[in-house]
């Protein structure tokens, strides 16, 4: 697992102060992306959502996007 840290940075240092991946609107890669923190943190007992504070903050925008969070509260 330790070996991901540095590529959550990496892509993290890249996405900067951007809402989302790629900017301010979701792309295909936000699903990607969300489900991929998603499974790391599981992974990681917890830890990758607060530990990178802004992988929690990605998180929590993402769930609550219109369409979505009703998809996602249903499965």
């Amino acid at each position: 697992m330790n070996e991901c840290f540095p590529l959550i940075e990496q892509i993290l240092g890249v996405m900067g102060d951007k809402k989302y991946l790629c900017g301010p609107e979701v792309t295909w890669l936000d699903f990607m992306f969300f489900e991929l923190v998603l499974f790391l943190d599981m992974l990681a007992g917890g830890v990758v959502r607060t530990h990178y504070v802004q992988l929690g903050d990605y998180c929590e925008n993402f769930s609550k996007l219109p369409k979505f969070a009703e998809a996602w509260k249903d499965d």
